[in-house]
């Protein structure tokens, strides 16, 4: 499974370039636990 097949594309990317440049990495919400959620990231 992939970003791409996720949904992930050149827009998003162009949105999180900020974020990727302080660190942080993208990630898709999968679940979500009432206070607490399971992401799917690249890696």
């Amino acid at each position: 499974m992939t970003l791409e097949s996720l949904g992930w594309n050149d827009g998003y990317a162009a949105a999180f370039l900020p974020f990727s440049n302080d660190g942080f990495l993208p990630a898709r919400v999968a679940l979500e636990h009432k206070h607490a959620y399971e992401l799917l990231a690249a890696g």
